[in-house]
Parts: C-alpha cells; sequence; structure tokens
C-alpha cells in the first residue's frame, strides 16, 4: 500500500511539473514594444513626427494594422505588438 502512495505522488509531482511548463510555454511570445523619444538638438520634444522601422539592412518594416507611428506632446512614441525576428 505504501508504495501505491509513492507511486501516486509521484505521478501527481509529473503531472504538476508538465503542467506548470505548458503554461510557461505559451505564455512565451515572439512580440516586442519599442519606445522612444525624439527631440531637437537642444532636447526639445518634436511633436507629430513620424516613426519608420527599418531593420539593420534598412528595409522598411510594416507596423501592426490600427497603430499610430507618430510622436505625441511630449515627444514620446510607442510601437507595440511588433513581430520578433530571431536570427
Amino acid at each position: 500500500m505504501n508504495g501505491l502512495k509513492d507511486l501516486s505522488r509521484q505521478s501527481f509531482g509529473l503531472s504538476l511539473i508538465i503542467l506548470c511548463s505548458a503554461v510557461f510555454a505559451l505564455a512565451q511570445q515572439a512580440r516586442g514594444t519599442l519606445r522612444g523619444v525624439i527631440t531637437d538638438e537642444l532636447g526639445a520634444a518634436i511633436v507629430g513626427a513620424s516613426v519608420t522601422i527599418t531593420d539593420a539592412s534598412g528595409v522598411q518594416k510594416s507596423t501592426p494594422p490600427g497603430l499610430s507611428a507618430a510622436t505625441e506632446q511630449t515627444g514620446s512614441s510607442s510601437l507595440a505588438a511588433l513581430a520578433v525576428q530571431c536570427l
């Protein structure tokens, strides 16, 4: 009977580990956020500036649909849900 308890306890522990691993694996996303502030040479915010994303080779990347890519009153801009590409 003691052996059955040990086996049951081990099975439960293994099931818990597998469940937690699956939850953490599903929580990983291949998305990122780009934030920045656009200022002039004196440090003043530039309002309404267009923000363009390019890759290392200079190819322009599109932003997700419905996402504004212009600076706000403080010169800040945030582009969320950008696809992350691993090299």
